[in-house]
């Protein structure tokens, strides 16, 4: 089953005060297998249409440090 139109598929929540105050500070995505790795600032990213993505932290965080980096793959049109 695929979303109708241009509905997003998923929708992640995490607590966010500050890249060192997080669960998850920074996306990651390839928009394809062969593509290459895109970043961005998790408050600064909206929506992409992605093949893989990554939610995590690239900076040791004050909290939740138990918390994991989280990869999705596999999606298919």
């Amino acid at each position: 089953m695929s979303p109708p139109g241009d509905r997003p598929l998923a929708a992640i929540r995490s607590m966010y005060v500050a890249p060192d105050d997080a669960d998850a500070a920074e996306v990651a995505w390839r928009r394809s297998r062969d593509a290459g790795l895109s970043t961005r600032d998790l408050m600064r990213f909206q929506r992409e249409p992605v093949n893989e993505v990554g939610f995590g932290r690239a900076i040791r965080s004050r909290h939740n440090t138990s918390a994991p980096d989280m990869w999705f793959d596999r999606f298919e049109r």
